[in-house]
């Protein structure tokens, strides 16, 4: 309770240390997580990660877990976690108060629902021993140590044994490849499983804390609690290091050599500091330069070389590795930064407050008696600016004014002493005379608002925002301009703005022109015209992009802000190239101003937050691969923890079957910006678009096995490893093996009974048409016969008084009434239900009508056509087709007559066409023609029926079948 009890005493802020002859190296990026962002106690102790990168942090109130996406929380039996560490397996192992253990994943009720739990490693010795507070937790060569103050307990492979402090413990700690603990009024002794053994150099100790033991490549370094010192075979000499009065003013808790060789310290009220190799200072980093406290107990570095700070009140994570550093209002910079130029030995920035001057130790000036400032340069020796449109010097340690009134919107110096200003109202050459400017040459039929300018080879390019790129070509003679030759080039016109925007700079010896929608521009001098060089860039050789501003390095560099942020070329070096294009993606400033090439090895971006500076010869090692995964599967009846996937599937029934699968990726460097694709292979015939959502909702999964695999991109454009998911939908009892044998004996069986009742109506109906043809052809065609025969028996010799016209009319309705009956009963007969009956009876029928009548005719009837005839079909087809050619003999006069019967895609056609005297249109249809079509309708066949005054007629029956 003694260390949480002093770290809550020195609350106050840090003060800014500034240390002669150092050197300010601006601030890293810095990421807090407050406690109501993980919704637990302020204070934190240490932090660890397990093999899939996944943070776990040691919290007054249990043992916080991060993923890069979601925090969540792990109880401990005596509620605080006062240390952490993880094995090399991964594994994570926590000290508590009065407890230790590990963490598990543990099943519950639900067989495929599991939580990750703190398990006691210490049952049984709470009978035995008083376990006290366990401060430290170490992990070495597979073996897990854990220190009370009265006790080291040691824990390998299952098997846990106690070592007892002679008087109390202090500090455990790594060495030489071993394990050391230091005791109160004895030193610092090996932890071996078979206890303690004395070291030789561990009396050097007795009076002496160690906070940390470091192995540096030049040799080891202890830090005590006031300082660090190298160590070497007992000796102890002076690590010299520009902290150190910082480090005894506010005291050492802890020390990590990082990866990169530099070295973090923890501090009890100083926050943290970061000194490079040999004892230089690298930073300063407390509450007021945005960490989240000045109270730091633990460091640990991640797989991402991002560096963890648990404080006393809330996490922070530093990107010390990452080679950008920023220079902001931590810094005294409260505005937008528009340019900036090294002289001499300071750095000068322009801003609309003034110019900022910045020495190498950081000292920062504002020089105020001049205000809205932008370009700035430096021409042999002499420095420049333009600050509200006047040309300023610097002379003296201040800027004086050398152009009295406005002057220029932009100029270019071809000598310290001679250049072009360029304004709205025109160009002016001219000279600087000590502390006036001579006009030489002004040209004033030219309006130029100029964005950038460059002269090259006695030629000034001019680029503007809205008209386009200008050439200006003095003539000389001797020494005196005597006139010039000035050229408008338009870059574009079919922007979405209508601007001609055009930026011009020098790069690889030759003017360019960057454009917003034309790419990159040369000037073609024997064409006297611009083209697009696309051979020029590795990286920037597509034309449709749009290119804002450029520089160039002292190797041949190209850096570059376009549409999709800043972006190098380095032709040298394709790997430097890879990881400076990386990590330039993390320059996300909403306005980007200009860019500075600093020959000391820094590129400089100004922005509307203040400076970003980038080392261009750092090889920043970030991650490669970094590992995804599920984090939970809910349904609508459990939530499963699927962190850590196994080769099992999980299963649902089916009423379960829509689902939501969140995930995360185990990155850090701007977790935010990391997305996710996802896939249902199974379900989903391809990935799923990119997306910064974190979760994926499946609805209506059908049965089957599925494997759901999830991939992110970080900052990087990175893309993750991931494990697939196993997950089986069960079908509904509907749709399982039994419930299709039931359906299928059942269907089969209702199958058999509607066939068995069909076919009974079938043979009944078939039976009942037998009988009705039967005794159609019986009875009613014999007694019409017999009448028939009668009345040819009476004869008209026989009959008086013109009566034996009756007696032909007897003989004609008998003969008809037997025709048509003859036709119902060839219709209802079911011996006739096929085409080939029906169409054979076609032709015989109009080959005997036609013949008779002695007309001409051509008969087209098909031989087959498919599918089956039904009975009312065939009688309403049959008594058409006979209606149309007994209509045509009785009343067309023709001598030739066509008739069509066929059946092509799907549909029958049914004509009669004649060459007889036709009729008119107006007239009424007689009862033949209602007859076809009504019948026609009955069938839903469609009819037309033409005819002309003596061109003959046409009837066309139309029927889909």
């Amino acid at each position: 309770g003694l260390l949480l009890f002093i770290g809550g005493l020195f609350t106050s802020q840090a003060e800014s240390v500034m240390l002669s002859g150092g050197k300010h190296n601006g601030f890293p990026v810095i990421k807090n997580y407050s406690s109501e962002e993980y919704d637990r106690h302020i204070q934190n102790l240490a932090v660890t990660s397990d093999s899939d990168g996944i943070v776990f942090i040691a919290n007054m109130t249990g043992v916080l877990r991060f993923d890069g996406v979601n925090w969540s929380f792990i109880e401990l039996p005596n509620l605080s976690a006062l240390s952490i560490s993880s094995d090399d397996k991964g594994i994570v192992f926590v000290g508590g108060n009065g407890e230790f253990g590990h963490l598990v994943k543990r099943a519950t009720e639900n067989p495929y629902v599991k939580e990750i739990v703190f398990e006691s490693l210490s049952e049984g010795l709470q009978d035995t021993l008083n376990i006290g507070m366990i401060w430290n937790t170490l992990s070495h060569d597979g073996v897990v140590y854990f220190q009370d103050r009265n006790h080291v307990f040691r824990y390998e492979e299952g098997k846990l044994t106690t070592i007892q402090a002679t008087s109390h413990f202090i500090n455990i700690f790594k060495a030489q490849d071993a394990v050391y603990v230091r005791e109160h009024g004895i030193g610092v002794r090996e932890v071996t499983e078979n206890g303690l053994v004395d070291w030789e150099y561990g009396s050097l100790f007795r009076e002496r804390s160690i906070q940390a033991y470091l192995q540096t490549t030049s040799g080891d370094v202890v830090c005590s609690f006031l300082e660090c010192f190298h160590f070497d075979r007992g000796q102890m000499t002076e690590f010299t290091s520009e902290a150190a009065d910082y480090l005894r003013k506010y005291n050492i808790h802890e020390a990590l050599l990082l990866s990169d060789g530099t070295i973090a310290i923890a501090t009890r009220n100083g926050g943290v500091v970061h000194l490079q190799k040999d004892g230089r200072l690298a930073g300063i980093y407390t509450k007021d330069h945005g960490l989240a406290s000045n109270t730091v107990f633990g460091l640990y570095e991640d797989v991402e070389a991002g560096l963890w700070v648990a404080t006393i009140n809330g996490i922070s994570r530093l990107e010390l590795q990452l080679p950008l550093r920023r220079y902001d209002q931590r810094f005294g910079i409260h505005e937008v930064i528009l340019g900036m130029t090294r002289f001499k030995d300071s750095y000068y920035f322009t801003a609309p407050g003034g110019i900022y001057q910045m020495s190498e130790n950081g000292t920062l000036l504002l020089h105020d008696n001049i205000r809205t400032c932008r370009q700035i340069y430096v021409v042999e020796e002499q420095l420049y600016a333009l600050c509200s449109d006047r040309l300023v010097q610097y002379h003296e340690g201040r800027f004086r004014n050398l152009s009295g009134s406005e002057f220029a919107h932009n100029v270019v110096f071809d000598s310290a002493t001679r250049g072009v200003a360029i304004h709205e109202t025109g160009i002016t050459v001219f000279e600087i005379n000590e502390s006036a400017i001579e006009k030489h040459y002004q040209i004033m039929d030219a309006s130029v608002r100029s964005r950038s300018a460059i002269a090259h080879e006695d030629i000034y390019w001019i680029g503007t925002s809205e008209d386009g790129v200008y050439r200006l070509q003095l003539e000389m003679e001797e020494n005196e301009i005597t006139g010039h030759l000035l050229k408008n080039y338009v870059t574009h016109q079919d922007n979405d703005t209508g601007r001609n925007n055009a930026f011009v700079v020098q790069l690889r010896g030759e003017p360019a022109i960057l454009t917003w929608e034309k790419g990159i521009l040369r000037y073609d001098e024997q064409a006297d015209s611009l083209y697009k060089d696309t051979e020029s860039w590795n990286r920037f050789s597509d034309p449709g992009h749009q290119y804002f501003r450029a520089v160039e390095d002292d190797i041949g560099g190209i850096w570059m802000q376009t549409q999709e942020g800043i972006m190098a070329d380095i032709p040298c070096c394709p790997e430097l190239e890879r990881v400076t294009n990386a990590v330039l993606s993390r320059i996300r400033d909403r306005q980007l101003n200009s860019m500075y090439c600093d020959p000391a090895g820094y590129i400089w971006f100004m922005t509307d937050q203040g400076l970003i500076r980038m080392e261009t010869d750092h090889h920043y090692e970030y991650q490669e691969t970094f590992f995804t995964s599920v984090a939970n599967i809910n349904s609508r009846r459990d939530t499963l923890l699927v962190s850590y996937p196994g080769d099992e599937p999980y299963v649902f029934p089916y009423e379960n079957n829509e689902l939501r699968f969140t995930f995360f990726a185990a990155t850090y460097n701007d977790p935010e910006m990391s997305e996710f694709r996802v896939r249902l292979e199974g379900f989903d015939s391809e990935w799923s678009d990119w997306s910064g959502e974190t979760w994926k909702d499946y609805t209506n999964i059908p049965e089957g096995s599925y494997r759901f695999l999830v991939q992110a991109r970080n900052v990087y454009g990175v893309i993750s490893s991931s494990r697939p998911v196993l997950l089986v939908i069960q079908p509904p009892w509907y749709r399982t093996w039994w419930a299709y044998i039931t359906y299928f004996l059942l269907f089969s069986g209702i199958l058999y009974l509607a066939h068995w009742i069909r076919l009974q109506q079938l043979l009944r109906i078939e039976r009942i048409r037998n009988k009705i043809a039967g005794d159609l052809h019986d009875e009613v065609s014999a007694t019409l016969s017999s009448i028939s025969f009668f009345a040819q028996a009476i004869g008209p010799q026989k009959l008086e008084g013109g009566r034996e016209r009756f007696i032909e009319l007897i003989k004609e309705s008998a003969g008809d009434a037997k025709e048509k009956i003859s036709d119902i009963v060839w219709a209802i007969n079911p011996e006739h239900d096929d085409w080939r009956s029906f169409l054979s009876r076609c032709k015989r029928y109009a080959s005997d009508l036609l013949e008779s009548s002695n007309m001409k005719y051509t008969l087209r009837i098909d031989e087959e056509i498919p599918g089956k005839l039904d009975m009312q079909l065939r009688q309403h087809l049959w008594l058409v087709y006979k209606e149309m050619l007994t209509n045509t003999v009785r009343h067309s006069n023709a001598t030739h007559v066509h008739v069509v019967l066929q059946y092509s895609g799907g549909r029958l056609t049914l004509a009669v066409q004649d060459n007889g005297s036709g009729f008119e249109k107006e007239r009424p249809d007689g009862d033949g023609l209602r007859n076809i079509r009504s019948r026609a309708k009955e069938i839903g066949a469609e009819i037309q029926i033409e005819s002309e005054q003596d061109m003959g007629t046409r009837c066309v029956l139309s029927l889909n079948y």
